[in-house]
């Protein structure tokens, strides 16, 4: 979802549970979700809305590269199956 900026919030909460959080580092050269971090490294994404907005925010930086000069740009994720639990619905 975050790989194609998904805008449909009902897929990202039948993914995410309520109370999800994601640690991010903080990088300079693209917009954060949040000015207030949880440290100087890294931003805590709380919840749907959040995550979205980081996915966005993604998006908007990728789509300020030249597209002619080094072609299309996007995001690929590898679910490596022997590194990846779940547990029920939740994935550890």
């Amino acid at each position: 979802l975050r790989g194609r900026n998904e805008g449909n919030v009902a897929r990202w909460s039948a993914i995410l549970e309520e109370g999800f959080f994601l640690k991010l580092p903080v990088t300079a050269f693209r917009s954060m979700v949040k000015d207030a971090r949880t440290t100087d490294f890294e931003q805590e994404l709380n919840g749907v809305c959040e995550v979205m907005a980081d996915s966005s925010n993604l998006a908007s930086f990728l789509q300020g590269f030249d597209k002619d000069s080094i072609g299309d740009i996007s995001l690929q994720y590898e679910c490596d199956r022997a590194n990846f639990l779940m547990d029920g619905c939740n994935a550890v």
